[in-house]
């Protein structure tokens, strides 16, 4: 539920804001006191519309407030609701840190627009207290549910050691962003990132792949480096580790406990270092109880153990990402009625994180107008 703090005096309370903010939010309503800090401090709102009275429009007085405010440690953002239309009272109030600033008399619709706004910032913003230290190159593991911060917290910490790591969920989740991030906050970071999808590569060209090749060791082969050549010093990511026959799981395991490899054709072993990192879409506990995967193995590449959850389990992060990645994807003015966001909540997301970003790509391309509707979310192609 969105929940508002209005600063207003006992006149505006009565007024056109109760009529105007929709029943479904919480909203509760505050004296305009010099001390504006005691009253937002505690306070848990997603964002705080500060009505200024025509008695107390000076611009001097709005932009103390708001500077006094926007000293609080993650204040909520500050919509202000005044009557003075001059740029000096406008400028002002925003370099004093206001979120935006609306001239009285409004309108219902762009009042609650820049209530939606906030919230999202707000969310953003919550979200970004413990991603400022597992943000790599602009890719950030989002959201703002218990969930997405206990990946977060493990990202951070899994960073810290060398071990191999295994991360664990369904398709579409995310696992090499994670990945990505771990390496990228490691002390590799310096070093190369080489993601392979083990499921793409053939048996029989499998060697040649991992551990390189030299000229002439079969027909046109040439004098390559494998992938574990190429991460040396970085980290080498194995998507889909799952999808490896049994006798490419042993020469794995091979090279991995040994910390050498051999190209095909050569007589040379060659010392490799590099951190480990696999993913599966599977439990690949159930797969070892089967015989499908090498204990050995595993127990080599699950030192530690990430799971990522489905998007059906973090519901809550679904609006912070559907506007993250509609401003990523289409940075014009196109923005998400309150019902759209709705039909996206309710959506059970198979495809997950990944089927999202589709359907809101598709979404904006397909819809004409600025503002995407319910029936503009387009779950299908």
């Amino acid at each position: 539920m969105v929940s508002i703090l209005v600063l207003a005096s006992a006149g505006a309370r009565e007024g056109a804001l109760r009529t105007i903010l929709p029943p479904e939010y919480q909203v509760a309503f505050a004296d305009v006191v010099y001390d504006i800090r005691s009253t937002l401090q505690g306070t848990r709102a997603d964002a705080v519309l500060f009505d200024v009275a025509d008695a107390d429009a000076e611009p001097e007085t709005i932009q103390r407030l708001l500077s006094s405010a926007g000293s609080l440690p993650f204040a909520p953002p500050m919509i202000v609701l005044s009557p003075l239309r001059n740029d000096e009272s406008i400028v002002g109030a925003i370099h004093a840190g206001a979120f935006d600033y609306i001239v009285k008399p409004y309108s219902a619709t762009r009042l609650l627009r820049a209530i939606e706004r906030a919230v999202i910032a707000r969310s953003i913003a919550s979200s970004r207290l413990d991603e400022e230290t597992t943000e790599i190159a602009g890719e950030q593991f989002l959201g703002s549910s218990g969930p997405a911060r206990e990946v977060r917290y493990l990202i951070r910490s899994f960073s810290c050691a060398d071990a191999p790591v295994l991360l664990q969920g369904e398709s579409g989740t995310g696992k090499e962003l994670a990945a990505r991030l771990i390496h990228g906050l490691s002390r590799r970071a310096a070093g190369p990132f080489e993601a392979v999808n083990c499921a793409a590569v053939p048996e029989t060209l499998f060697e040649s792949e991992f551990f390189g090749s030299e000229r002439g060791a079969f027909t046109g082969a040439v004098s390559r480096p494998g992938s574990f050549e190429r991460s040396a010093g970085g980290t080498l990511f194995l998507d889909e580790i799952s999808e490896t026959t049994l006798h490419a799981q042993a020469k794995l395991l091979r090279s991995i406990e040994s910390g050498t490899i051999v190209r095909i054709g050569g007589g040379r072993k060659l010392t490799v270092d590099q951190r480990l990192i696999s993913a599966t879409n599977c439990d690949l506990d159930a797969r070892v109880a089967a015989g499908g995967f090498r204990d050995d193995l595993f127990f080599r590449v699950c030192v530690l153990l990430l799971k990522i959850p489905p998007l059906r389990e973090r519901l809550e992060d679904i609006p912070l990402l559907a506007w993250h990645w509609l401003r990523l994807l289409h940075p014009a003015s196109k923005s998400f009625a309150p019902e759209a966001i709705e039909r996206l909540v309710s959506h059970r997301w198979p495809g997950n994180t990944r089927e999202l970003r589709n359907v809101v790509h598709r979404s904006v391309l397909m819809c004409p107008r600025d503002r995407l509707g319910a029936a503009d979310i387009r779950l299908s192609a």
